[in-house]
């Protein structure tokens, strides 16, 4: 998975993070019925284990009405980015964002080619910058900006990361450990079978 391309997320996701505000509903993507929406993915700025998924959601005419209201109301609107996916209109649901870890992938996005989607570097910009813009507004206390809780996920996937890097290390620890023994053990039994080899060898006094 690389910044910048599309995903679909597993089930097990929601099942570790029950959060209702997560988006699930159904979208239709390049004419295929998908249970949950195609996510746009970019790193984390400080976890490089982490990434950030903004849905996109074909229902560009109501996401359009939702933008220009706020536009409207404050000027400007960082929460949702209007512009095309697949030569289709799309909107890319900044207030919808959430942190993942690549095991909660489901699959990459192909278009027909079998070439993994993506779209050009401006607008690909313009989403991550609006993204972290609404990020750093969520630090400074503007939890309501984003639907779902996204510092608890971020915080359970850490805890995750941590934990499974510890198993790891513990893993990798055992291993060595193991393999250590086991040449001991061969070392051993080499010089016991020497010394037997050696004793009957030996002439007869």
């Amino acid at each position: 998975m690389l910044a910048g391309e599309f995903c679909f997320i597993n089930n097990q996701y929601y099942k570790d993070f029950p959060d209702q505000n997560l988006m699930r509903n159904k979208e239709a993507t390049d004419g295929k019925l998908h249970n949950r929406p195609c996510f746009f993915c970019f790193s984390d700025s400080i976890n490089a284990d982490i990434y950030w998924l903004v849905p996109a959601s074909s229902r560009y005419d109501k996401y359009k009405g939702i933008y220009d209201k706020k536009v409207q109301r404050y000027g400007h609107c960082k929460t949702i980015v209007l512009g095309e996916l697949l030569g289709k209109p799309a909107a890319f649901l900044i207030q919808n964002m959430c942190p993942i870890t690549p095991k909660y992938i489901s699959e990459t996005y192909f278009n027909k080619n079998h070439i993994p989607v993506r779209m050009d570097y401006k607008f690909t910009s313009a989403i991550i910058k609006n993204a972290h813009d609404v990020l750093r507004m969520v630090s400074l206390g503007n939890q309501r900006i984003v639907f779902p809780d996204i510092m608890s996920i971020y915080k359970g996937l850490e805890r995750q990361l941590k934990l499974e890097k510890s198993i790891q290390q513990e893993s990798q620890s055992l291993t060595a450990r193991l393999l250590t023994a086991k040449n001991q053990a061969e070392y051993l039994n080499s010089e016991r079978m020497g010394k037997i080899h050696r004793e009957h060898d030996e002439p007869e006094k």
